[in-house]
């Protein structure tokens, strides 16, 4: 069983900013110096990929990469930003609780409210930025102190996302195993950044990864916490852990956490990566199985049955 003490949480937000801004890998084919911070190292596998160099490595066009997974976007919260995604339906959505409340205290982060936040999507014929009504739900169930399982929170937009295919939500059946493949969507990684020329602004590109699935944790008997070789960093917690058929692709994990110490987060300010192979408890990527509650909550939301 997994001492989820070792797991730092990735949250970008107001009260920690000044040490995420920090924190930084240069585009690849924008600056010089490339640091990949908290880098999961596996054989094989080219670790997180702006949606062009995706689209390259698998034949498509940039076009129907961004389409495809249009539905991950980024949760602005009065400048604190997570990523999110369009889940079951188009006016659903689904991120992680800790961009609301403290997991270690259950307070509320001072400023953040999720009415008063916006989720903005991208896709081949145009952005879409749309006001969020509020939480549906979240697995924080507070005073008691939150359990890592529980990371997870639903929550309903103002108006429906036209254009944008939501992921699918998993059926009761559905589950993630050891060495599965899956693909981990980030809107934004606060390490990973270009200056735009033309205004000096940062520019943080979505990334896209194929990744594996490790092992998973249960809590007490399902497995609800899963250790992969996807590449979490600052800015993707609530990111989409994807599996896909032939209807589409289901969300079926949302990016966690990671085993990065201060000290190497340090090392990531100086610019040195930090690249290790997966060990279980000791250097993954950790998601949230969008199962339990945390499913069902979707399927109120969205009014989604079990096929």
């Amino acid at each position: 069983m997994i001492h989820f003490a070792i797991a730092q949480l990735i949250l970008f937000s107001p009260a920690n900013a000044h040490a995420f801004n920090c924190m930084h890998r240069g585009l690849q084919e924008q600056v010089n110096q490339m640091t990949k911070v908290g880098w999961v190292e596996e054989p094989g596998e080219l670790g997180r990929r702006t949606e062009d160099e995706y689209a390259t490595d698998h034949g498509k066009t940039f076009e129907e990469i961004q389409d495809r997974f249009a539905a991950t976007g980024v949760l602005d919260c009065n400048g604190a930003k997570v990523t999110a995604q369009l889940t079951g339906d188009q006016s659903t959505i689904s991120t992680v609780a800790h961009a609301f409340t403290d997991p270690k205290t259950c307070k509320k982060w001072d400023g953040v409210r999720a009415d008063r936040c916006t989720f903005t999507v991208r896709s081949s014929q145009r952005e879409q930025t749309v006001d969020v009504s509020g939480v549906v739900i979240q697995g924080f169930n507070c005073p008691a102190k939150p359990k890592a399982s529980q990371d997870w929170a639903v929550l309903k937009l103002k108006t429906p996302l036209k254009g944008i295919r939501p992921y699918q939500l998993p059926k009761s059946y559905d589950h993630i195993d050891e060495r599965d493949k899956v693909i981990a969507v980030n809107a934004r990684n606060s390490d990973y950044f270009y200056s735009d020329k033309k205004t000096g602004e940062k520019v943080y590109p979505k990334t896209i990864e194929d990744c594996t699935s490790k092992i998973g944790y249960p809590d007490p008997v399902e497995f609800k916490i899963v250790g992969s070789t996807c590449d979490p960093t600052p800015g993707a917690s609530g990111g989409s852990i994807l599996k896909s058929n032939s209807k589409g692709d289901i969300l079926v994990a949302l990016t966690r956490a990671s085993d990065e110490t201060p000290q190497e987060e340090e090392l990531g300010r100086q610019g040195k990566p930090v690249r290790k192979p997966f060990k279980a408890h000791q250097w993954s990527g950790y998601s949230v199985a969008v199962t339990g509650d945390f499913l069902a909550a979707l399927r109120r939301a969205t009014g989604i049955l079990d096929e």
